[in-house]
């Protein structure tokens, strides 16, 4: 570029770099901080976690040049857009980026409000361009934000499950080919004989195990225990839990 005589030398450079894969790469890795992405869940095990999906997600939508107020929608609540797609629901990992305590004797309630405090403190910090941790415990010294209002705030994201253990469910179940035959003739089947709308719930309760009714919730145990890091459920014979807010409708 430099050695060349071309007048149009300029042009065909930022041509070449806009249009490389390289560039997705390069902005991705910005927000990819802000949104405070790793391969490991953090605290003392620090284990793994898989979300490269969703760094590629990003790289993708830098690449495709992907409208800005579409590229947030997708992060914030693409599993609520109409007949969500995978990569939308990918992007949403934005929100499950938080750090996961799985080790043994942690209080799930403890750090599942942490995690929820971290997706507000986020939001703010990345999408507002303004602190906002500080307002948890006070007014801001600078902005026009009142302590009331960072639980306000909040309780648009306290709503989610977050339990300490090692599978972080909810979980989007990729399939091989051979799989993905299965599937569509299991939800072939089940729209024949039932309905288009049951074949659709069939098909999201197997890619996601949705909705399903989890052990850590389980209380008034007799004869039986919650193990550790795993969460589940371990009965001997003659015993009992209680499963709460269960739905049996």
């Amino acid at each position: 570029y430099l050695n060349s005589k071309d007048e149009k030398a300029y042009e065909a450079l930022a041509d070449s770099l806009l249009s490389s894969k390289h560039f997705g790469e390069r902005w991705a890795a910005l927000w990819m901080d802000l949104s405070r992405y790793a391969d490991t869940k953090g605290y003392e095990s620090d284990g793994s976690r898989e979300s490269w999906r969703y760094r590629d997600w990003l790289i993708d939508s830098f690449n495709e040049d992907k409208p800005y107020d579409q590229f947030l929608t997708e992060q914030i609540a693409g599993d609520l857009l109409p007949n969500a797609t995978d990569a939308q629901y990918i992007a949403t990992a934005f929100s499950r980026n938080s750090m996961t305590n799985d080790e043994g004797g942690t209080e799930n309630e403890e750090f599942r409000t942490a995690a929820v405090l971290d997706r507000v403190n986020t939001v703010w910090e990345s999408l507002m361009g303004t602190t906002f941790a500080c307002v948890q415990c006070h007014s801001h010294p600078y902005d026009p934000f009142r302590h009331e209002e960072y639980y306000k705030f909040a309780a648009y994201f306290n709503n989610t499950r977050d339990e300490d253990v090692e599978r972080e469910y909810p979980l989007l179940r990729e399939f091989g080919d051979t799989l993905k035959q299965e599937l569509s003739k299991v939800t072939e089947w089940v729209k024949k004989y039932s309905s288009e709308e049951a074949a659709e719930n069939c098909k999201h309760f197997l890619r996601t195990w949705q909705p399903s009714v989890y052990s850590t919730t389980a209380d008034s145990l007799r004869n039986a225990v919650i193990t550790g890091n795993s969460g589940d459920l371990a009965m001997r014979n003659h015993s009992a839990a209680r499963l709460k807010h269960v739905n049996l409708q």
